[in-house]
């Protein structure tokens, strides 16, 4: 699992791997959902 670290504008940097499989492109608009079963917070 890639853990990202946010940025003080709450910005996140998708890993390089995630962004090859999944094709992204910059500027490109992604879903965001909340799931409390899928995110772990790493302290």
């Amino acid at each position: 699992m890639e853990a990202v670290k946010i940025s003080p504008k709450f910005q996140v940097v998708i890993p390089r791997e995630i962004r090859d499989k999944l094709h992204l492109v910059p500027g490109q608009r992604l879903p965001a959902r909340h799931m409390t079963t899928a995110l772990s917070s790493f302290s």
